[in-house]
């Protein structure tokens, strides 16, 4: 995601699980692996036995509180 994007919110999506999770801006500066060429990166693994070799690499239950059921009334009101 650009790092000087206009969006407010950025939506990540898994299909097998029909999970949604939901950023701010702020929430995805916060929690990018990476920040190179203008861009936040975000690793996210959805099997729990993955070994990441690299420590910044995060599991999907690391994202709990960005799912769209925990979320949706902050952000929607």
């Amino acid at each position: 995601m650009p790092v000087d994007t206009p969006a407010r919110y950025i939506a990540l999506v898994d299909l097998a699980s029909a999970s949604v999770w939901l950023l701010s801006r702020e929430d995805l500066a916060a929690v990018a692996q990476q920040r190179s060429s203008g861009r936040y990166h975000i690793y996210m693994y959805t099997d729990r036995a993955a070994k990441p070799r690299k420590t910044e690499r995060l599991h999907t239950h690391e994202f709990q509180r960005f799912l769209l059921p925990h979320c949706a009334e902050r952000v929607f009101g």
